[in-house]
């Protein structure tokens, strides 16, 4: 490629342009929620005598993920940064408290 050419359009992974909104979301909050949210399904799988319990808050969690992912792509979310921003919506809830 010589200098006069216009280099290529980046691939939307590689570098999120911040005059169109695509800043990548701050994950801090999100890590202490995904603890949370671990810590509590722990906990119910202490106290509860079966583990069930547990195991629907984990696929509650799983499914909301999942469903916030579908959501993101939808609206073209792509690779990492879509995935970034699903987990955000799914643990990110401790930024209201």
């Amino acid at each position: 490629m010589t200098p006069d050419e216009a280099d290529p359009a980046p691939a939307p992974d590689r570098a999120p342009a911040p005059d169109r909104g695509e800043e990548p979301p701050d994950l801090g909050d999100a890590h202490v929620g995904l603890l949370v949210a671990l810590g509590a399904v722990a906990i119910t799988w202490w106290v509860a005598e079966r583990p069930g319990w547990a195991l629907v808050i984990a696929a509650a969690l799983a499914v909301w993920f999942v469903v916030a992912l579908a959501f993101v792509t939808a609206f073209g979310g792509r690779g990492r940064n879509a995935v970034r921003r699903a987990y955000a919506a799914t643990f990110g809830w401790l930024t209201y408290f």
